[in-house]
C-alpha cells in the first residue's frame, strides 16, 4: 500500500503549560513537556490530523490529576460538570479521542503517538481491535522477544510451599536499545521519507518482527519493529517504534512516511501557543474540525 500526501493519519500527544496558584483546573504539581520537568502546571491530551503537509488540531481534553478529582468541592468550585469530575489516565483520555472521532464518522488511516502511549501494549491492541492501523514510539528499554515464546506456569519444584501461580515465558526477552547495539552495517536500508522546510528527510531505516509480552492480558502479541536513525549536530538521533502494519500490505517507504509524522502535532501546539495564544487560556477550548474541498480547517468554541 502506498501511503502519501492524501493519506491522513491521526496522532496523539500532549502539552504542559506552567502555571502559577492553585485554581486554573487540573493545576497540579506533575511533569510539564513545556518546561521539560515536574513543575506546577496543567496538562492536555491533544490530537492532530495530518495529511502530510497540512495539519490541525481537531480534539483537546484536559487531564485531571487525581488528587483533583478526590475533591468534589473544589471541582465544583472550578466549575467542572459533575460527570466529568472521574479520574482518567491519559491513555484514557487517548483512547476516548479515537473513539470519538470514530463516532463522528471521521476517517484516518493510521493512529500515531509517542513513548508514553505505545509502550502501553493494551492501548495498541484496542486500537489494533477497531481496525486500525497504529505507529507508535516506544522507549529503548521496552522487552522484545524475537523468536515468539510461550506462557507457561513453572512446574513445581518440591511438595514445599505454594505452587506457581506467575506465567513465564519459554524465551528470553531483549531490551530494543540491546537489540539496535547488535544489528550490523547491511542490516540498514537509506530512505527518503519526505519533504521539510530544509529540504527531504532521509534517514536509516530496519524493521523487524517480534514479539511482546502484554502482562495486562498475559498474551503474546505480534508487533512490526521500526527503528530510524538520523545524524544530527550532536551525533545521532535513534527512534523505536511498533506497528501492527505488515510488511506484505506496506512498503517500507510508507511505513517510514508513518513513522515520521508525530512533528505535525508537535507544530500545531507549538503554534497555538505563539500565535493563537492557547497557553494563556484559564480553560480548553474544544477543537472543532471543519473539513472542506481544500482540506480541512480548525474552528474554536
Amino acid at each position: 500500500m502506498k501511503i502519501g500526501l492524501k493519506t491522513y493519519s491521526l496522532i496523539i500527544d500532549e502539552s504542559g503549560t506552567a502555571k502559577q496558584g492553585d485554581k486554573s483546573v487540573g493545576v497540579g504539581w506533575q511533569y510539564c513537556g513545556n518546561v521539560g520537568k515536574l513543575a506546577n502546571s496543567q496538562v492536555a491530551v491533544l490530537a492532530c490530523l495530518s495529511n502530510g503537509d497540512f495539519a490541525s488540531l481537531v480534539d483537546a481534553r484536559l487531564y485531571l490529576p487525581e488528587d483533583w478529582t478526590l475533591d468534589e468541592s473544589r471541582c465544583k468550585q472550578a466549575g467542572i460538570p459533575t460527570g466529568d469530575c472521574g479520574f482518567k489516565t491519559k491513555i484514557d483520555i487517548a483512547w476516548d479521542m479515537i473513539t470519538h472521532m470514530d463516532e463522528l464518522g471521521i476517517s484516518f488511516d493510521y493512529v500515531g503517538a509517542d513513548g508514553y502511549y505505545g509502550n502501553d501494549a493494551d492501548f495498541a491492541s484496542k486500537i489494533d481491535s477497531l481496525g486500525h492501523i497504529y505507529m507508535l514510539d516506544i522507549h529503548s528499554d521496552q522487552s522484545i522477544y524475537l523468536d515468539k515464546p510461550e506462557l507457561v506456569l513453572p512446574e513445581r519444584k518440591s511438595d514445599r510451599g505454594r505452587s506457581p501461580k506467575r506465567l513465564k515465558a519459554t524465551a528470553d526477552s531483549v531490551p530494543v536499545k540491546k537489540y539496535f547495539d547488535n544489528l550490523d552495517p547491511d542490516q540498514w536500508q537509506k530512505i527518503r521519507v519526505r519533504n521539510t522546510a530544509k529540504g527531504n528527510l532521509i534517514a536509516l531505516y530496519h524493521f523487524q518482527e517480534v514479539w511482546i509480552w502484554n502482562k495486562k492480558q498475559n498474551v503474546i502479541e505480534r508487533r512490526l519493529l521500526v527503528i530510524r536513525r538520523i545524524k544530527t549536530k550532536n551525533g545521532e538521533d535513534v527512534k523505536y517504534s511498533f506497528t501492527n502494519a505488515d510488511l506484505v500490505q506496506y512498503t517500507h517507504q510508507a511505513l517510514a512516511y508513518m513513522q515520521a509524522q508525530r512533528f505535525f502535532i508537535e507544530h500545531c501546539i507549538k503554534e497555538s501557543k505563539q500565535v493563537l495564544g492557547l497557553s494563556e487560556y484559564q480553560t480548553m477550548y474544544v477543537f472543532k474540525p471543519i473539513f472542506t474541498k481544500r482540506g480541512f480547517k480548525l474552528m474554536c468554541g
